[in-house]
Parts: structure tokens; sequence; C-alpha cells
């Protein structure tokens, strides 16, 4: 069996949760997204017994998805951004479309096999293509980017 609090660390790096006397996320709260994606099968063969995950998570693939998947969920409930302005002070936190989207690729990527520890030998798939290609990083943020102007049509 391994112990969900096992799970804590690596999940709160990834979601960039880096000071342990005050964390965004309360380790209550990670083990109960880290139940929920296992007893949701999102990672095949294991299960939930107390406070731990059975059998033994040894694969790194598996640990590497059960954190990836518990870190995007938490990021996904957040909105894209937010802002505040007061005079004179102002502030905004977010873009967490960009992160969201590596998240996914990189547990497609895992999924998939490609995280093994091998080398990158190729494209995998048509957004790394793609980017690889033009040069451009968030092509699709690029290319989807519409400025609404509203005119009088008469």
């Amino acid at each position: 069996m391994t112990a969900i609090s096992e799970f804590y660390d690596p999940v709160r790096f990834i979601l960039g949760d880096h000071d342990p006397a005050c964390p965004d996320v309360e380790d209550a709260a990670i083990a109960r997204g880290i139940k929920f994606i296992v007893r949701g099968g999102e990672v095949q063969g294991y299960g939930v017994a107390g406070d731990s995950i059975t059998p033994e998570v040894t694969a790194a693939r598996d640990y590497r998805l059960i954190t990836l998947i518990t870190a995007r969920a938490f990021r996904a409930s957040e909105p894209d951004s937010k802002a505040m302005r007061v005079r004179p002070h102002a502030w905004s936190k977010g873009g967490y479309k960009t992160f969201l989207t590596m998240l996914d690729l990189a547990i497609a990527e895992t999924r998939n096999g490609g995280s093994t520890g091998s080398k990158f030998c190729g494209w995998s798939n048509f957004l790394s293509w793609l980017e690889g290609r033009s040069g451009v990083q968030n092509i699709w943020m690029q290319l989807t980017r519409v400025k609404l102007e509203s005119g009088h049509v008469g």
C-alpha cells in the first residue's frame, strides 16, 4: 500500500504551492482529490483503502499520472484569471488555460508511454509539430485571438 500523503508534496510542487508555512491547498483537500482520481478509475488497477492506495504504486508512470491528474483537477476548478483594481493599486493572477494545456499534454504523454525516461525522438502530436515548425509557442492561443470591433453597418 502507498500512503496518500506521499503525493502531497509533488502535487503542491506542480501547483506552485511552495510555502510550507502557509500552503494554498490543505493536506485533506489533496487527499480527497487523490481518492477521487483513484476511485474514479483515472489510473487503472488501483483502489483506495483508508488513507492508502492499493496495491503499492511502484510504477513511475502511475505515480506521475496520479500526481498530474490530481494537480490538473485542482487548477481546472479555478477561474482562468482574477484581477482587482483599487486606486492606485492593481493586481492580477491567472492565465491557467496555458497551464492546463501543458498539464494535459504531460498527462497524454505519460499515458502514451512518452515519459518513460527516453529522449524525445520525434513529433509526439500535431501541436508539437506545429510549434516546432513555426517556432511559435502556444500557437493556438495566437491563432485564436479575435479582436472584436463594434461598428455600425449601414
